[in-house]
C-alpha cells in the first residue's frame, strides 16, 4: 500500500510550503537512508528558495513540534530532540522560514525562535489539557501568514 510522499513542496497564496516528515526527525533509528533523503531534499528546497529571493512567505508544517514554549526546553515525548531543533531553527532562520506548524501536542502551544514561529495546534478531538476541541484557520498572502485557533461553537461563517 502507498500513501503518498513522505514531503513535498507547493505554493498556495503566495507562499511556499514545504511539508515534512519529522518523525524522521524523532527516531530515524530503522530507516536512515529515508532521514537522509529528506535531508537533501529539504536543503535543496531552502537553498533554491533563497537562492531564487522571497517570492512569499516560507512555511514548513510538520506533525511533531519543534517545541512547545521555548527553544531550549527539555526533550520531551510532545517535542524534537535539542539537537535536531537546534540544527533545524538554524537551518530555517537562515532561509527566512516565517512558521512551522504542527500538532501532536493535543493542546494549544509554540512560541518564537527569532524570526521563526512554531505554531501548535490542538485536536479536534481527544482534547489534552483544557483547550476545547476546534481548528486553527491560517491565511497565508504574499504579505505574511495569520492564525487563530477556533473552538467548535466559535467557527465563523466567513
Amino acid at each position: 500500500r502507498s500513501w503518498g510522499d513522505d514531503y513535498f513542496a507547493f505554493w498556495a497564496g503566495g507562499a511556499r510550503f514545504l511539508v515534512l516528515n519529522s518523525q524522521l526527525f524523532v527516531d530515524a533509528s530503522l530507516c536512515p537512508e529515508l532521514a537522509e533523503e529528506q535531508e537533501r531534499w529539504l536543503e535543496e528546497q531552502l537553498e533554491s528558495y533563497k537562492a531564487e529571493g522571497p517570492r512569499g512567505p516560507l512555511v514548513i508544517l510538520q506533525h511533531t513540534p519543534l517545541f512547545l514554549v521555548a527553544p531550549d526546553e527539555d526533550d520531551d515525548y510532545f517535542n524534537v530532540e535539542r539537537r535536531a531543533r537546534r540544527r533545524l531553527l538554524d537551518k530555517f532562520s537562515a532561509a527566512g522560514v516565517c512558521a512551522v506548524f504542527t500538532g501532536h501536542y493535543h493542546r494549544n502551544a509554540g512560541g518564537r525562535c527569532g524570526a521563526v514561529e512554531v505554531v501548535v495546534s490542538s485536536a479536534i478531538g481527544c482534547q489534552i489539557g483544557s483547550d476545547v476541541s476546534g481548528l486553527r484557520v491560517v491565511t497565508v498572502t504574499e504579505a505574511g501568514v495569520r492564525h487563530r485557533y477556533y473552538g467548535m461553537d466559535q467557527i465563523p461563517e466567513r
